[in-house]
């Protein structure tokens, strides 16, 4: 689904704008459609920074499919941490995030690098904020295992 030409350059203005959205907490649909807006953005950014465009990229055009990687999916896993609810919203953003880093695995340069690749320590970063947001609901359920039952599990 190719919406945005790939002469878009302007992918990095419309994703720090809808990056902030995805965690909108007022509105889910507002998350839904930053979220699924996201997508077609990251794409164009991705096939311009290959060379598709009728434009020669830049050097910051060139990488910043890499730079929008890292907080699109910390925004997104973020998200789907508080989503408890709304199973649509919930759908919604895990769609979201499959495209997004589907479009990054499948656009590769003329060496084969892919467009982009979330780091280790981005990776690492993610999942620890995933524990930490998970560890308390895990301590209130152990405390009240231990009440009921009197000792440790």
């Amino acid at each position: 689904m190719r919406t945005i030409s790939l002469n878009f350059a302007r992918a990095k203005v419309c994703a720090t704008t809808l990056t902030p959205l995805i965690g909108f907490k007022y509105s889910a649909s507002v998350r839904s459609t930053a979220a699924t807006a996201m997508m077609p953005v990251f794409e164009a950014a991705a096939g311009f920074a290959v060379g598709q465009g009728d434009k020669t990229p830049n050097e910051g055009q060139v990488m910043l499919p890499s730079v929008m990687l890292g907080p699109v999916v910390s925004s997104v896993l973020k998200q789907l941490e508080m989503e408890r609810s709304d199973t649509e919203t919930l759908t919604t953003l895990a769609e979201a995030l499959s495209d997004v880093c589907s479009s990054g695995y499948s656009y590769k340069f003329d060496d084969g690098r892919r467009v982009a690749k979330l780091a280790l320590n981005e990776a690492k970063v993610s999942r620890a904020k995933r524990s930490e947001a998970s560890e308390p609901r895990g301590r209130q359920a152990e405390s009240r295992w231990i009440s009921r039952n009197g000792c440790r599990q």
